[in-house]
């Protein structure tokens, strides 16, 4: 969980560079969460460079989409709800956020191991390196289209009696999944 002190701290610092830039007050609007449909979508990236090398700096942006309910699914006794998986683990979005955010050297990592043993395994079988960026570019699309949610009817925390589901993810701009043209397809 992020201190709330951190979270101050976070805030005050963006404040401050949007007062430096000289951006107008209502930009710090955007440092607070929303709904996209509550204003027009805007994104606002800023880090601020002054007084440092340049060409030796990196910076690391964490992007949330946040979809709550995670889906409707549709059952013999009408529409059924989801809550992302993430709320089992997590109290609020930012929280899950920063976590992500901090989180991001290990998940390189592990995900660096995964794509290795991923290209190695299929170049091992086809010495081919064509062949290999197709099974690892399936590999990814294959985790990317598939979303997670939360069907335990109680109140989850520390993920202690979660009943995760996968669901593959929206193909169409109807709101459809899991269609038999996503599953077997022709």
């Amino acid at each position: 969980m992020m201190p709330d002190q951190t979270l101050s701290k976070m805030v005050a610092c963006q404040i401050q560079l949007i007062r430096i830039i000289g951006l107008s007050v209502s930009a710090i609007l955007f440092l607070h969460f929303r709904n996209t449909s509550a204003l027009y979508p805007h994104t606002m990236l800023l880090k601020s460079t002054h007084c440092i090398d340049i060409a030796n700096y990196s910076v690391l942006f964490t992007i949330s989409y946040i979809q709550d309910p995670i889906l409707q699914f549709a059952s013999p006794s009408g529409l059924k709800e989801y809550t992302p998986l993430w709320k089992s683990y997590f109290t609020t979005a930012l929280e899950m956020t920063y976590f992500h955010y901090q989180d991001y050297s290990y998940a390189v990592n592990v995900s660096s191991k995964l794509d290795k043993k991923i290209e190695d395994d299929a170049y091992r079988v086809s010495k081919n390196n064509n062949y290999t960026a197709i099974v690892a570019l399936s590999a990814r699309q294959a985790l990317g289209g598939i979303v997670f949610a939360e069907s335990s009817p109680n109140q989850i925390r520390d993920g202690k009696g979660s009943k995760p589901l996968v669901f593959l993810k929206e193909i169409s701009s109807d709101g459809n999944m899991q269609t038999v043209d996503v599953i077997f397809p022709a």
